[in-house]
């Protein structure tokens, strides 16, 4: 069993994925594009996810550069603003239209990034970091596996585990707590971090539950050096401090998004690492899978089906208002 770096990297050496269309949701920065290039290196053609065409297609070059066989394999970079919902629902029907038959073998979410303590809504009345952490990473694999498009799994990138007891399944944007404590900017971090593992532990459980045939993942990265410090706006020094930081951090304990990309692709798509059967682990300087149990809130049925009830009825919640709109 590959159970340190070294071992998931040469584990990983060996696939050959030529046969396989993945799909990398915030793939243009980070550890979504260390995922994105690591899949073209084993031969996977792959469909990067963004909002910013020009880094979308800096990554798209270096996936030609090492690319398995360049001749055959596809890249492709697909524009999206996941805070808004109609941006949610295109860009699954898009994917469907463009995969066909063949589908997404794999799908790896890292859109969004940590809290940052600040409010602000979207063009929905949604918070605007909820929609795009929680809800587009709900709605882009119940609409993928819904319509048969999503072939094998889903990983997403957030915090599992955890003893929360205690949670409001009807108040997933925070709105309720904020109103109800007037959050400051820290009180808000810390709310939305237990918010994001908690309700990413329920929805990871239940649609495990409800499309059984699909593997769906939830994985911590440890600290790993990247630019969503500066990328979430946070406010002066700490972006600063994150550049200054965390690449010494990175030196001393050889962590990198390299690193955690070979570990989510060895249990997303390496069938090594998917018949261990891991659905919920965090990345450690000792384990680079260290299994963990689900959240206590989430792992109680009626909690996450309420929880599946509420993202599903924010989704579609535009087209009921349009149908009564237009009676």
């Amino acid at each position: 069993m590959a159970n340190c770096n070294a071992d998931i990297k040469r584990s990983n050496d060996a696939l050959d994925l030529s046969s396989k269309q993945s799909a990398v949701v915030g793939g243009t920065q980070g550890i979504g594009e260390a995922i994105a290039i690591r899949l073209a290196s084993l031969g996977s053609d792959v469909i990067i996810i963004g909002r910013n065409k020009e880094l979308g297609n800096q990554v798209i070059r270096q996936m030609r550069e090492v690319a398995r066989d360049e001749s055959v394999q596809t890249f492709e970079f697909f524009p999206a603003d996941l805070s808004e919902i109609s941006e949610m629902k295109r860009l699954a029907a898009v994917l469907s239209e463009r995969c066909g038959n063949r589908g997404i073998h794999f799908l790896f979410q890292t859109q969004g990034g940590p809290p940052n303590g600040q409010w602000k809504e979207t063009v929905d009345g949604l918070e605007h970091r909820f929609a795009v952490q929680i809800l587009s990473r709900f709605a882009l694999p119940y609409l993928l596996a819904s319509s048969g498009t999503l072939k094998e799994s889903v990983a997403s990138l957030a915090d599992p585990g955890g003893k929360t007891e205690k949670f409001d399944g009807d108040d997933l944007d925070l709105r309720k707590v904020r109103q109800s404590y007037k959050l400051g900017p820290i009180s808000h971090i810390l709310a939305s971090a237990r918010r994001d593992g908690v309700v990413t532990d329920a929805m990871t459980l239940e649609f495990n539950e409800r499309f059984p045939h699909l593997k769906a993942i939830h994985l911590f990265p440890g600290i790993v050096p990247t630019k969503a410090a500066s990328n979430m706006g946070f406010p002066f020094p700490i972006p600063q401090l994150s550049a200054s930081l965390l690449p010494v951090f990175s030196f001393l304990t050889r962590e990198s998004p390299n690193k955690f990309a070979d570990v989510r692709i060895f249990l997303a798509a390496n069938p090594v690492g998917k018949q261990l059967g891991i659905h919920f682990a965090r990345n450690t300087i000792w384990n680079p899978y260290k299994v963990v149990d689900p959240n206590a809130w989430g792992r109680v049925k009626e909690n996450r089906a309420k929880v599946w009830a509420n993202l599903e009825r924010m989704l579609f919640q535009t087209e009921k208002e349009g149908d009564v709109k237009s009676q």
